[in-house]
């Protein structure tokens, strides 16, 4: 299981008159910072952030606020990254939260989520150098790379488990998507539709509806990707969840969170052709039987 090294310490600091930087580039590689005195503040930047000079200020916040982080308009690095500070900020309800990010507003889902999490403060989008009278920042807790510390999963562990349907069976499809999918998905579920399966396309659902998606059926299976994150926001789960492969890889740490919210977990590695793309929007080719005969025997 992936773990913080134990001697790492996360700390919650208050600076004052600091300077922070807008965001420059893309989610994958970026500009940003907070400065104290002209000094980078390191827990300010997170993975793939890199710190930009400070620049005269155009903006001030004349009052206290929590440094949120920066705000990503993607799902997964939405809860492991944009949420990342959420253990100390779950504290600190009335302040006012400023987040880095190249969007301009909130999207609906990320509102949905942060009022699941009782995140009703105030929220302060950085656009450009901007000084806050006062800043409080806590150290993060959780990556893209690396995994989450205790006080991170259990401060995000908020949705209340349902009662299992048995025999209930779901499968949370990316057929949907443009990008990041298998071309064969579309057969894959109307082959396994045939066997009491029902097709879940999760971004036609509130954040509640797929959290209760995730906990009430007795059998929830897909291609790995963000979707099978939200089980950071479920307070426990007592389903199987079966996961393919949809790139020749899983990663560890989304495989680790539901196996601690108390999933049985049972995970395939279809060989996978790349199709196109870079990246995260690389599109692959699965044999279809490699997944239907595994489901078709549940």
């Amino acid at each position: 299981m992936y773990t913080y090294n134990p001697d790492d310490k996360l700390e919650v600091k208050v600076y004052k008159d600091v300077t922070i930087m807008p965001f420059e580039g893309s989610m994958d590689s970026f500009s940003s910072g907070a400065f104290y005195n002209n000094k980078l503040i390191e827990n300010s930047i997170i993975d793939r952030c890199t710190p930009v000079e400070p620049k005269k200020t155009e903006l001030t916040i004349g009052t206290t606020c929590f440094f949120g982080g920066y705000l990503f308009n993607h799902f997964g690095h939405f809860l492991l990254e944009s949420l990342n500070r959420y253990y100390a900020l779950k504290i600190n309800t009335r302040i006012p939260v400023v987040f880095v990010s190249p969007d301009d507003d909130i999207n609906p889902w990320q509102k949905q989520i942060f009022k699941l999490l009782n995140i009703e403060n105030q929220i302060f989008i950085i656009k450009k150098p901007t000084q806050v009278r006062e800043l409080i920042i806590a150290s993060p807790a959780s990556s893209a790379l690396k995994a989450m510390r205790e006080e991170q999963f259990e401060a995000l562990g908020v949705f209340a488990s349902k009662d299992v349907v048995k025999s209930r069976k779901i499968w949370l499809s990316r057929s949907n998507w443009r990008f990041s999918k298998v071309h064969e998905e579309k057969h894959i579920e109307n082959e396994i539709s045939r066997s009491g399966w029902s097709i879940i396309h999760p971004e036609q659902l509130s954040v509640e509806q797929q959290l209760t998606v995730l906990t009430k059926a007795e059998f929830v299976a897909g291609l790995d990707g963000s979707a099978f994150y939200l089980s950071l926001l479920c307070k426990e789960l007592k389903n199987n969840f079966i996961i393919f492969s949809r790139r020749n890889y899983l990663v560890p740490m989304m495989l680790d969170f539901i196996v601690k919210r108390g999933a049985k977990l049972h995970t395939y590695m279809p060989e996978a052709v790349s199709m196109g793309g870079y990246l995260g929007t690389q599109n692959f080719s699965i044999k279809s039987s490699d997944i239907t005969h595994v489901l078709k025997n549940i």
